[in-house]
C-alpha cells in the first residue's frame, strides 16, 4: 500500500515507530516517502533494513525509504573526509580539490568543470571519486551517474548516484547539505561507498 493513501494523521504512528529504531535521529514521513536521518552510516544501513521489515509487516510500500547522515559523522569510520577546495581556472572553468585521510596520510583528488552552482556539484563529486582511486589499489571501477540537491520534507539533502559497468546496481549516497553544497556532494560520494570501500580496503 503506497503512503499516499494515508492521511497526515495516519502517518504520525509510522513516523514514531521509525524514530524508535536504533541510530535514527529523526524520521521524515509524508505521502511521497520516508527519509531516515541517522547518526552514522553504520546506523543508516541497519535502520534501512529494519525500516523495510516494518514496512513489509505493516503492508505499506517501502520503495521510497531513503537514509541520510549528518556530514560530520557520515564518513569517519573508514576513510575520513578532510576538506574541499574550489579554484577558479581560465575560460570560466573551476577546479575542485577534495582531500581525504587514510591511515594517517592526506590524499587528494581533483576534477575540472564549468563554472555554475549545479555544475560544480558534479565536479566536486568527481573529485571525491578521483581521491578514492588513490586509496584503492587496484582502483575500483566506479562512475558518477548523477548528483542532485533535493528538498525532502523539511530537510535539504544532497544525493549522489554511482554505478559500475560490472554491476547492475547503483550505489546511492545521501547527506544533509549544511553550509557548503560542494562539500555535501563530496561527502555523499563517500557515504555511497562507505560499506563497499570499507570491505574492499579490509581485504
Amino acid at each position: 500500500m503506497p503512503l499516499s493513501t494515508f492521511d497526515a494523521e495516519s502517518l504520525v504512528p509510522i513516523r514514531r515507530d521509525l524514530e524508535a529504531l536504533p541510530g535514527v535521529e529523526r524520521a521524515l514521513v509524508d505521502e511521497t516517502g520516508v527519509v531516515l536521518l541517522c547518526e552514522s552510516s553504520a546506523a543508516a544501513s541497519s535502520a534501512l533494513e529494519e525500516a523495510r521489515k516494518k514496512a513489509a509487516a505493516a503492508g505499506w510500500d517501502a520503495d521510497r525509504i531513503a537514509t541520510a547522515v549528518r556530514p560530520e559523522t557520515g564518513t569517519r569510520n573508514r576513510v575520513r573526509f578532510e576538506g574541499v577546495e574550489r579554484i577558479e581556472e581560465p575560460d570560466m572553468r573551476v577546479r575542485v580539490r577534495v582531500s581525504i585521510e587514510w591511515r594517517g596520510r592526506s590524499i587528494f583528488g581533483e576534477a575540472i568543470g564549468e563554472k555554475g552552482q549545479n555544475l560544480e556539484l558534479r565536479t566536486a563529486a568527481a573529485a571525491a571519486l578521483d581521491a578514492i582511486t588513490e586509496v584503492a589499489d587496484p582502483p575500483i571501477d566506479l562512475r558518477l551517474a548523477g548528483v542532485k540537491p533535493i528538498r525532502a520534507f523539511d530537510a535539504e539533502l544532497m544525493v549522489v548516484s554511482l554505478y559500475s559497468p560490472a554491476s547492475p546496481r547503483n550505489l546511492l549516497g545521501t547527506v544533509l547539505v549544511g553550509g557548503d553544497p560542494r562539500r555535501a556532494a563530496a561527502l555523499a560520494v563517500l557515504h555511497a561507498l562507505n560499506r563497499v570501500l570499507g570491505n574492499y580496503l579490509a581485504t
